[in-house]
């Protein structure tokens, strides 16, 4: 009878769901960035990060005159200046486009991940290359 009783017992404790609320959500950023040269180079001064989301919104980060009132882009430089990180607050996906002096453009659709909170925030490391000036880009 003892061991029927423990059976029982087993069997009612560990089929049962746990009765403890998960954590709450919190608001995170669609994306986190962090942009670098592709040698380490410090970042031109004329560095612009400009994103299109939500259908018609479009917001640019500029390195020589940052805004003061972000509305979803926000970005930060390294005290070294070789590495600018962003947050992108998008809600959704995004196109990213980065420019400055010397680099080769760069153009990316970034997709937008979910769980059961909402939008997940996905990393991208972005290493900028350089533009070539042989004679033959200037033909």
């Amino acid at each position: 009878m003892h061991h029927l009783a423990l059976a029982l017992w087993l069997l009612l404790t560990t089929g049962c769901e746990s009765t403890e609320e998960p954590p709450p959500c919190t608001s995170r950023p669609a994306f986190r960035l962090q942009i670098s040269a592709e040698k380490g180079d410090r970042l031109p001064k004329d560095l612009k990060v400009t994103i299109h989301y939500g259908g018609n919104g479009e917001e640019t980060f500029e390195l020589s005159s940052p805004s003061p009132s972000p509305q979803v882009l926000f970005c930060a430089l390294s005290s070294e200046e070789t590495m600018l990180s962003c947050e992108l607050w998008t809600d959704g996906a995004a196109n990213l486009k980065i420019t400055g002096t010397g680099l080769k453009p760069y153009d990316k659709r970034l997709a937008a991940t979910t769980d059961a909170c909402g939008i997940t925030t996905t990393l991208l490391e972005v290493k900028l290359s350089s533009q070539s000036t042989s004679a033959g880009d200037f033909l």
